[in-house]
């Protein structure tokens, strides 16, 4: 244990590690992200460092399978965990623990937002990330938090009159399809997925947690039906029934049927291949694993972008489904709301706009016909 002056008159420490056993120079106290200032002030961290074991030569992705496998003693699966680190955090796999800033949240925040994120998965995560942190505090890996004062994003808040409805219209879906093959590359995206992802999405109305938890196993073929009996939440956990917790089974029209052909035909004879794989799998993981939260908003930011469509969230396919069922096929509230599978109540109060313009059409229909009377 010794305490040496530098050239530039700061001070560091050599010592040997109690966890490595190996010799470790420290240059900056950790506890303020500065030089040591003066002899003291690298004694007493080197009293610090001695006494709760902290190893300055960890990495995030060392220490992440330490965190992982303490997950793993306490929950039954750690598939959640390990696809936001896929996700999210593997970019500071060889980052030393100690190295951490503020500045690295920051930019998990950033990058999210984004690829389109809703602010309220970006707080949720950077919570989560932070939370990893405090772990390796606990564990005496790190001796202060390094995210400590990182504040979540705001989110503005709208009133009921603010909002309005976001969706493409037929056309503007029919030209991000298109679009597609000059959008994405290839070589590092499966197009073809991501055209059956939009389209199956737009036919059936069905929110993304509901088409992330799909299964073979749900879908009958011969009486044309979806069983929507789970979907997957923002957090990864698998939940039964729909967002709302109930069930629906949806009527397969010929366009749904279609893209669930054109799907089951390019995985069907893959070995791992059974009714339990999702329909909408992980391009990375394979056919038993979902696609991931952010996956979806994803595709729709890089296709809003390249066409200069409006901004719209994977759900606003949701709503561009109700559109087209309203104002083109001319669809009343009562068969809208069976279609989505929501109430007539909630159905009249979401596309209220709408179902206000169709009247309007029928009213000037009405107009243009003329009485001899």
């Amino acid at each position: 244990m010794a305490q040496y002056k530098d050239k530039n008159g700061h001070w560091y420490i050599v010592c040997t590690s109690p966890i490595t056993h190996k010799k470790t120079t420290i240059r900056k106290n950790p506890l303020k992200h500065t030089n040591f200032q003066t002899k003291t002030e690298a004694k007493e961290y080197e009293f610090y460092f001695i006494h709760n074991k902290i190893d300055h030569n960890i990495r995030f992705g060392q220490f992440f399978e330490i965190y992982r496998n303490d997950y793993k003693r306490r929950n039954a699966s750690d598939y959640d965990i390990q696809s936001r680190y896929n996700t999210y955090f593997k970019q500071f796999e060889n980052k030393k623990l100690i190295n951490f800033t503020k500045k690295d949240i920051e930019k998990v925040a950033l990058s999210m937002k984004e690829n389109g994120c809703a602010i309220s998965y970006i707080n949720y995560m950077t919570t989560y990330f932070k939370s990893i942190m405090n772990f390796a505090v606990k564990e005496g890996y790190i001796p202060v938090n390094p995210f400590n004062g990182y504040e979540k994003i705001k989110e503005v808040k709208t009133s009921k009159n603010d909002k309005f409805l976001q969706y493409w219209t037929d056309s503007e879906i029919q030209t991000a399809i298109q679009s597609i093959p000059k959008c994405f590359d290839s070589t590092k995206t499966d197009i073809t997925q991501i055209r059956h992802l939009i389209l199956f999405a737009f036919f059936t109305g069905m929110r993304y947690g509901e088409i992330r938890g799909l299964k073979w196993c749900d879908i009958n073929f011969e009486k044309r039906l979806i069983y929507i009996d789970r979907h997957i939440n923002k957090k990864n956990v698998i939940l039964d029934g729909r967002k709302n917790g109930d069930y629906h089974t949806l009527y397969i029209d010929d366009n749904t049927m279609d893209v669930l052909t054109e799907i089951k035909a390019r995985y069907e004879t893959k070995k791992e291949f059974n009714n339990k794989c999702y329909v909408f799998h992980s391009a990375i993981r394979g056919l038993n694993y979902p696609l991931t939260t952010s996956t979806g908003n994803k595709y729709m930011k890089a296709l809003a972008e390249y066409n200069h469509l409006p901004h719209i969230k994977f759900h606003g396919l949701r709503h561009s489904c109700a559109s087209y069922l309203i104002s083109v096929v001319g669809l009343n509230v009562y068969e809208v709301a069976d279609r989505l599978g929501d109430t007539v109540k909630v159905t009249m109060s979401v596309y209220a706009e709408l179902f206000n313009e169709t009247k309007k059409n029928a009213a000037t229909k009405m107009s243009q016909y003329k009485f001899d009377c």
